[in-house]
């Protein structure tokens, strides 16, 4: 009888030793995951982070029949961190400059906003979600659902896509498209792509209207340059 309840005490200590294995192994396995395979690479950010842009602005003016054109160059300058719960908070300095002689002038501030959750862009007090985590193909979300305005869908399109810049190749570039609409009257097209460890590559904003098949409206690109 003795002898029994030791054997069972035994096959009972080695079965929760099983157990406990198991446990650690998964929650080793889930830290690995959310450390690596979140998404969050996709925006790195850390005080001191800088970030540099063209933005080529095009203005259609049906009136006239004509397109004008103009270059500015921006620089976001990570200057502060700021913990709230669990969520990082980067206030980040934005200047400007129209060539790349003349010398940086402030413009104004934004606040990029991380968790393991999202990612968010504060700017005159109106939030955007700019990324949720983790990432995934055809994932959807409201880009203003922490803001006033009406809702905005956003979509993570392609993820691994071999892009091409003026400044630069991206192999594994993530595509975040807008809502967006397509008529004989109108078109609104919207994209962001992001570079795996580099951050925000190229935004294009797109809004057309159409009068006789002569469009007015703008389109703006925005280029990432460099970062450091």
């Amino acid at each position: 009888m003795v002898l029994t309840t030791a054997i069972n005490s035994s096959a009972l200590r080695n079965r929760f030793k099983c157990i406990l294995i198991s446990l650690l192994s998964l929650a080793a396995c889930r830290e690995t995951e959310t450390a690596q395979s979140i998404g969050e690479n996709y925006f790195p950010i850390e005080l001191g982070k800088e970030f540099v842009f063209k933005i080529d602005s095009f203005h259609f003016n049906s009136f006239e029949n004509s397109v004008d054109s103009f270059t500015y160059f921006e620089k976001e300058n990570v200057v502060e961190l700021l913990s709230d719960s669990g969520k990082k908070n980067y206030l980040t300095k934005v200047e400007r400059r129209g060539d790349s002689i003349e010398p940086w002038q402030f413009s104004h501030y934004v606040v990029y906003g991380k968790s393991n959750l999202a990612l968010e862009r504060t700017m005159a007090n109106l939030t955007i979600t700019k990324l949720v985590f983790p990432v995934k193909r055809n994932k959807n979300w409201d880009g203003n659902q922490n803001n006033y305005l009406s809702r905005d869908m956003y979509s993570y399109e392609e993820l691994n896509v071999h892009l091409q810049t003026e400044f630069g190749t991206y192999s594994n570039a993530l595509i975040v498209r807008h809502e967006s609409d397509s008529s004989f009257l109108e078109v609104i097209d919207r994209y962001e792509a992001y570079g795996l460890n580099t951050g925000l590559i190229r935004s294009v904003r797109t809004h057309k209207e159409f009068q006789m098949s002569i469009p007015e409206g703008s389109t703006v690109v925005r280029t990432l340059i460099n970062q450091n």
